[in-house]
């Protein structure tokens, strides 16, 4: 990871890295909260969305913008579906 030009680059391992944290962060809140077990709320979806707050709040503090390497995720979107 590295910051460039108000840019936090994310490269491939560091993004399979966050993407297996970010997984199970959405299992332990699928847990906790009845209301997404209930209806069905896919594990990576619950911590997609709390990634994307924290992401979204990070960028609102510093203004620093977070870029991944995309080539992660095709392979990502296959285990996925």
């Amino acid at each position: 990871m590295e910051i460039e030009g108000g840019q936090i680059v994310v490269e491939r391992f560091m993004v399979t890295t966050i993407a297996i944290v970010v997984f199970f962060a959405g299992m332990h809140l699928n847990r906790r909260v009845r209301l997404l077990s209930d209806y069905n709320i896919p594990e990576p979806v619950t911590g997609g969305l709390l990634a994307a707050v924290i992401i979204f709040v990070l960028y609102q503090i510093t203004g620093l913008e977070v870029v991944f390497d995309l080539q992660t995720r095709d392979v990502l979107l296959v285990y996925f579906f």
